[in-house]
């Protein structure tokens, strides 16, 4: 059983040679139809939209009158339109990215935590998330779902596998040959060699798709009950190779679709017509192999397969059909909306409903720079009668030219009244703050603060919580879709396909298969927020750490002895207390409180010695002129005389 980069599983589960010649074509057909009639109909709304915004985000030109195949293929050519776009889109998707981006994953911490659900697990939860940690680290996750994220912000909906990736390589290994005997220093008496096959990486990735290389149903409100298809082109060598098929028996997409033969399709197979699923040519299609992925629910002559797989070349061959091999029994894929619509996979986008006030902006600028044009450059009038003109044909009036003329007004400067260019330029700071309203990237969170040093931090501190609770929604749905399921799917590979052992770095232990498959939890995220409390708790326990033992030293309460022991007097502690808050009669109160009887009947111990001693006279704990130590044994030495001690740990 083995993965590749691009295709499912690939082995023993591939029940494909089973079907009949038809059975298959059938199956190829069906996906094909499944495709186009989802595309080209139930999508078309939404595929325009995604269109529309990434010409938006990667084109600072209009886009004009153009043909929307020709802008799939990459092949469009900018048609002459308006001069200039400000770039608002492109603002706008920073500013939401880099917000609501930071809300999930943190700079300088791990974004998920564990839930130990029995004692094993309680003990090994922190090397097991060291690990993923570490996994995550070395493929740049968080850059991963950062892409996620815009195509979310972009496309409104957003899909990225998640396969399990095992990649091994042929090297060379060197250990030291080490002597150890007891009592003895460890001698190193040279360098073993080991050449042999190791594996370079195996861990759960994360694969961002294009929009247009991916559909699932569009009235289903659910991954788990809708089907899932993905398309991608490869040479067909690789397929070839990949698939054990003869040499030159795979052709290009294009050239499949080119020599089909309807006649013998519907002799052979009994299917009338295999029509393509792309209803337009590609340019990939014309030098590559096009395979198709479709996780669903089958139905073969009354047979029901549930959750299985099927791989397709060309739109016309199968290549694999089995069950879906994760133990999770999910489709190994995550669907994340934007913000989600009732009862459907797909969601609506951030800038769908800006991107008419962006082009609107566009145009109040374009007049804007129209009508500064016409004030600077002069428009002239001129006789055509006279002869001058008669003979130059296309002349510009320049100033300075000498022209002659018979009428001195055969030449006069056109008078020209100024637009009303505030009107103009209300319009555009209508519509900027327009865009900033509906989509949250206000002024604050974009980087382009107008008031300068005139905000002050209160303020802003107002603003970015009023845009918390405008992004917390799509934050929950982002975290809900995305990151929670997908980090389920990390743990739940790891245990069904990890193998051999790995170090942990920072932790001195290794990670075994036996030890994952033992660890039972459930993940969560921590958040932005959850990180920045703790890291404030501790700063704040560094903090006291580092002044209370000077502070204590100082005023009595913490006293440090020759032996190694550190004694606290909770008297002189209680009194100084009093004292510092003003409270009443403190003096009084204290004596009272620090009476030797009174500490005796109150449980404090006396001499160390005598720590938790009974008087058997009167039950009560013994009496004496010293306290004991802190829970009447001497402190570690990081904490007394032996070490450092409290008053040399630095402050936060």
């Amino acid at each position: 059983m083995q993965y590749t980069e691009d295709t499912p599983l690939i082995g023993s589960k591939n029940i494909a040679s089973r079907l009949s010649h038809g059975q298959k074509a059938l199956l190829a057909s069906q996906t094909a139809d499944l495709w186009r009639n989802t595309r080209d109909h139930q999508l078309s709304e939404y595929i325009n939209d995604s269109r529309e915004a990434w010409d938006f985000m990667n084109n600072n030109k209009p886009q004009g009158m153009r043909n929307l195949n020709e802008i799939a293929t990459g092949a469009a050519a900018m048609a002459p339109g308006r001069k200039i776009r400000l770039g608002k889109i492109p603002e706008v998707v920073r500013a939401l990215l880099s917000i609501q981006h930071r809300s999930t994953f943190n700079n300088d911490d791990r974004f998920f935590k564990g839930q130990p659900l029995d004692e094993f697990s309680k003990e090994n939860m922190g090397v097991v998330e060291r690990y993923y940690e570490q996994q995550f680290g070395e493929q740049n996750i968080n850059i991963k779902w950062l892409l996620h994220r815009m195509n979310t912000i972009v496309d409104g909906t957003a899909a990225s596998m998640c396969h399990w990736e095992k990649k091994t390589r042929e090297t060379t290994t060197y250990k030291p040959i080490i002597l150890s005997l007891p009592g003895l220093t460890s001698m190193r008496l040279g360098t073993w060699e080991k050449t042999g096959e190791v594996v370079e990486y195996q861990a759960t990735t994360l694969r961002n798709l294009n929009f247009n290389d991916w559909v699932g149903d569009p009235a289903s409100g659910n991954l788990d009950d809708s089907f899932f298809i993905r398309r991608y082109y490869k040479p067909t060598h690789w397929v070839e190779d990949t698939y054990n098929l003869e040499k030159g028996s795979v052709s290009t997409y294009g050239a499949s679709n080119e020599t089909d033969d309807t006649d013998t399709v519907k002799e052979t197979l009994g299917i009338d017509n295999i029509r393509p699923s792309i209803t337009y040519e590609e340019t990939e299609g014309k030098r590559f192999a096009m395979l198709m992925v479709r996780y669903d629910d089958f139905v073969i002559d009354g047979k029901r397969y549930y959750n299985h797989c099927l791989l397709t070349l060309n739109d016309k061959d199968v290549l694999f059909f089995g069950p879906n091999d994760y133990n999770h029994g999910r489709k190994p894929v995550l669907v994340t909306p934007y913000l989600p619509m009732p009862n459907s996979l797909y969601g609506q986008s951030a800038v769908k409903h800006v991107i008419p006030a962006a082009e609107a902006l566009d145009s109040f600028v374009d007049i804007s720079i129209d009508v500064g044009k016409r004030g600077v450059l002069d428009v002239h009038l001129v006789n055509s009668r006279e002869t001058y003109f008669q003979k130059s044909e296309n002349l510009i009036v320049r100033p300075g030219m000498t022209i002659p003329v018979q009428d001195m007004n055969s030449v006069k400067a056109m008078d020209k009244p100024m637009p009303n260019v505030q009107f103009v330029q209300y319009m555009a700071e209508m519509l900027t703050t327009f865009i900033q309203n509906n989509t949250g990237a206000t002024p604050v969170f974009s980087g382009e603060n107008p008031q300068g040093s005139n905000v002050t931090a209160f303020q802003v501190s107002q603003h970015v919580q009023g845009g918390s609770i405008q992004f917390e929604t799509l934050i929950e749905v982002f975290n809900a879709h995305g990151v929670e399921p997908f980090m389920q799917m990390v743990h739940s590979n790891a245990q069904q396909f990890f193998e051999g052992e790995e170090e942990v770095a920072d932790n001195n232990k290794t990670i075994t298969s036996d030890l994952l498959r033992g660890v039972n939890c459930k993940w969560h995220l921590v958040g932005v927020t959850a990180t920045e409390n703790r890291n404030r708790h501790i700063s704040q326990i560094q903090q006291l750490l580092g002044e209370i033992g000077p502070m204590g030293r100082e005023q009595g309460w913490l006293v440090y002895k020759e032996d190694g022991v550190t004694e606290f007097d909770p008297n002189a502690a209680f009194k100084i207390l009093l004292e510092q808050s003003k409270f009443p009669d403190a003096e009084e109160v204290a004596q009272y409180v620090t009476n030797a009887e009174l500490q005796a009947t109150r449980g404090f111990g006396a001499n160390p010695q005598d720590a938790g001693a009974i008087d058997p006279t009167t039950g009560l704990p013994m009496a004496g002129g010293q306290l004991p130590p802190v829970g009447g044994q001497p402190l570690p030495p990081e904490f007394d005389g032996g070490g450092p001690g409290i008053a040399d740990i630095p402050a936060a």
